[in-house]
């Protein structure tokens, strides 16, 4: 009997559990579309959420997510998209956005703030290799602590 976990064992424990790619988009033709795409990266674990991020309060993501790629349309407005991925996301898990935006500044903005930016009918078929090579999580969102100290007495 071991009693001292492997950290090498722990990470392959890890990447079992963590093993689902979740899907977040209202439109059916882009949910088919990415899924084709991630099942050629060989993940077979997809959840696919009809929903959208700009107009729901709370998404209900599975405990098992490695990964979640997200349809963010045509929205421009970088700040308010990062906000609403920290909320819906976990944070230990990556996160790539697809999107109707052909706009090169707006991909640099996303890549300096380490997130992935597809545009949709041009780069849609380069999340296969990016899942591939694997994606780094956002080194931005960090936890912090809040301790609260007190005493008895008057």
């Amino acid at each position: 009997m071991q009693l001292i976990l492997n950290k090498d064992l722990i990470n392959k424990k890890d990447n079992r559990e963590k093993s689902a790619i979740v899907i977040i988009s209202t439109r059916k033709e882009l949910k088919d579309k990415i899924s084709e795409y991630v099942r050629l990266a060989d993940i077979k674990n997809i959840k696919v959420i009809d929903d959208d991020i700009f107009s729901t309060a709370s998404i209900l993501i599975p405990d098992n997510v490695k990964g979640i790629i997200i349809d963010i349309n045509e929205n421009h407005d970088i700040n308010i998209i990062l906000d609403l991925m920290k909320v819906h996301t976990p944070r230990d898990c990556w996160c790539i956005l697809v999107g109707d935006i052909d706009s090169i500044s707006i991909a640099q903005q996303f890549i300096e703030r380490g997130i992935l930016y597809l545009h949709i009918q041009s780069q849609l078929a380069d999340l296969t290799q990016n899942l591939l090579k694997g994606i780094q999580i956002e080194s931005d969102r960090k936890a912090f602590f809040i301790s609260i100290l007190g005493c008895r007495g008057g």
